[in-house]
């Protein structure tokens, strides 16, 4: 007895993996895009609190939805934190990275970012952000 390999039934056969191959590689070009994306708002967000600081700003609107007493403490430890961050922020550096501290963190932080001013690491944060225009935030901090 011989079998029947039609030309059409092997294309079959390799067009399905084919297929899933393709639509996999896309989905881990869009999800690196993605947190490309997340992890510029992120640097763009913490470049602005502590330009915020620098300039002797309230950055407490930026902070995410805090309560009132929390945002101001929130602001006064970021003040005592970032004391020798220069006007110019000279020296700064925001280094960006995903997931919660493996220490500090309890999970509900997407991202942790490092503060340092000439070369020197000043500040922990752990942020929070939210896919398509959500709050984007502080939900911890911690001294290196």
């Amino acid at each position: 007895m011989m079998l029947n390999h039609s030309p059409n039934r092997r294309r079959r056969r390799f067009a399905v993996p084919l297929m899933i191959l393709a639509a996999a590689a896309a989905f881990a070009v869009w999800g690196t895009q993605r947190e490309s994306e997340r992890t510029a708002d992120i640097h763009e967000f913490v470049h602005a609190v502590c330009q915020d600081i620098a300039n002797q700003r309230d950055p407490a609107g930026r902070l995410g939805r805090l309560e009132p007493l929390l945002a101001k403490q929130m602001v006064d430890f970021l003040r005592v934190a970032l004391n020798d961050l220069p006007l110019t922020l000279d020296g700064l550096v925001i280094n960006v990275r995903s997931g919660d501290h493996p220490e500090f963190g309890n999970g509900i932080a997407t991202h942790t970012v490092m503060i340092q001013i000439r070369d020197r690491d000043t500040l922990g944060l752990r942020i929070i952000h939210q896919d398509q225009g959500g709050d984007l935030g502080i939900v911890g901090i911690w001294w290196p």
